[in-house]
């Protein structure tokens, strides 16, 4: 193994950006009546039916409490699993 796929294998596995535990947020067919907005763990979100496309998946970085209220609109009900549609 070179020192290049070296270091690339470490950064793929010690450095990652995101991981099943990142906040995410979910989309699907915006503007339409029937929209969809959930948000929640990458994890969670993998479970979510988001039914028909167009669908589009934004994986958070730092958030300001701000954004966090924001996000904690669309947040996954932890009964059931369930994203709230707005």
């Amino acid at each position: 193994m070179t020192s290049s796929c070296c270091s690339f294998d470490f950064c793929i596995t010690h450095l990652a950006a995101y991981d099943e535990d990142s906040m995410c947020v979910g989309f699907a067919r915006l503007g339409s009546e029937d929209q969809k907005i959930v948000s929640g763990k990458m994890k969670q979100l993998h479970f979510v039916d988001f039914g028909a496309p167009l669908h589009c998946l934004v994986i958070a970085g730092k958030t300001h409490p701000v954004e966090e209220e924001m996000l904690d609109i669309y947040k996954i009900n932890k009964e059931n699993d369930h994203g709230t549609v707005r």
